[in-house]
C-alpha cells in the first residue's frame, strides 16, 4: 500500500509527520505536546488545549498551511507549530 492509500484511510497522518518533524512530543498514539500545548489528533480532526483547557477545534479538510506549519483556526487565531505560539 503507497503513501496515497495510506493518507485516505488516515487523514491524521500528515500531520502528525510534521508534528514529528516540527519537534512536538507524542504522549499516545493521539497526543501531541508541545510547552502548554496539547494537541489531540484523530482521524475527525484535532482539538488544542492549553494548560488542560480546550481551547479550539478543526476537522482535517479545513488544515491548509501545513507546509508553512501553521494551524489557522476558524476564529482567526493561528497556531506555529514550529514554535508552538499561538497568535
Amino acid at each position: 500500500m503507497g503513501n496515497r492509500d495510506l493518507n485516505k484511510r488516515d487523514p491524521a497522518h500528515k500531520l502528525v509527520t510534521v508534528l514529528a518533524a516540527c519537534l512536538w512530543q507524542p504522549l499516545s498514539e493521539r497526543l501531541w505536546q508541545k510547552g502548554p500545548l496539547t494537541l489531540y489528533v484523530d482521524e475527525i480532526g484535532i482539538f488544542l488545549y492549553r494548560h488542560g483547557a480546550r481551547t479550539h477545534g478543526l476537522s482535517h479538510n479545513r488544515i491548509r498551511d501545513l507546509k508553512r506549519r501553521m494551524i489557522r483556526f476558524r476564529d482567526g487565531k493561528t497556531l506555529d507549530l514550529e514554535t508552538g505560539e499561538i497568535a
